[in-house]
């Protein structure tokens, strides 16, 4: 004889298994969250410590002395690159006689 499934039975052990799946979700969205958070916060403070370094450059300070006294130079942001053109071809170029 086959073996009956109960349908409740079935769907509750299908919720616990997808109910413990969903609590690591859970966890994952709320790190993540923390996660950008931190980046923005880091990306602030790289900013300010950009600035506050330039200003001490340009009050007279050499990036010498600056790392002297303990302090590291500014990381430069990397400029935007350009694009650059990509030379089409067209097929009667590319093809070989």
């Amino acid at each position: 004889m086959a073996n009956v499934m109960n349908p409740d039975e079935v769907l509750r052990r299908a919720r616990d298994l997808q109910e413990s799946r969903l609590a690591m979700i859970d966890d994952l969205v709320r790190t993540n969250v923390e996660l950008a958070d931190a980046r923005e916060r880091v990306a602030a403070a790289e900013s300010d410590y950009s600035r506050s370094y330039a200003a001490a450059v340009s009050a007279g300070w050499t990036s010498g002395e600056l790392s002297k006294i303990g302090f590291a130079e500014a990381a430069k942001t990397p400029r935007p690159r350009r694009q650059s053109r990509r030379q089409s071809t067209t097929s009667e170029e590319s093809t070989t006689e």
